[in-house]
C-alpha cells in the first residue's frame, strides 16, 4: 500500500489548525458566550473571550497554509475577516465593566 506522506502531513497540519480554532473559538461553550453578543439589550463579551478571539484572528492571519484543501482554507480566511471586522466595530463602541466589554444601546425608542 502506497502512502502519500505529503498529503498526510498536510491533513495533519489542517487538523491541528482545526483543533486550535476550536479551542480559541471556545466552540464547546459557543451557546453560552455568543448569546450575550446577540440576545441581550447591550451586546457584550468577557475580556477573556475577546482576547481569545483576537489570538484566533492573529493565528489564522499568521498561518502558512498548504496548497491543498482550498475550500477549507478559504473558510478559515473568511472567518478571520468576519471576526476581525466584528471585533474592530465592537471595540469602537465598547465600554468596560469589570471583566466585560459591552456596547450600550445607540438608540432609544420612545
Amino acid at each position: 500500500m502506497d502512502v502519500d506522506y505529503d498529503k498526510l502531513r498536510h491533513e495533519i497540519e489542517l487538523c491541528e489548525c482545526v483543533d486550535v480554532w476550536e479551542g480559541l473559538f471556545n466552540l464547546k461553550e459557543w451557546d453560552a458566550w455568543s448569546s450575550w453578543l446577540v440576545y441581550s439589550g447591550e451586546p457584550g463579551m468577557s475580556m477573556d473571550t475577546y482576547d481569545s478571539l483576537q489570538r484566533l484572528n492573529q493565528y489564522i492571519l499568521g498561518r502558512i497554509w498548504p496548497d491543498k484543501f482550498e475550500g477549507v482554507i478559504a473558510a478559515f480566511k473568511n472567518f478571520r475577516m468576519v471576526i476581525n471586522d466584528y471585533l474592530t466595530v465592537f471595540m469602537r463602541h465598547a465600554k468596560t465593566q469589570k471583566d466585560q466589554y459591552y456596547t450600550p444601546k445607540f438608540y432609544h425608542i420612545d
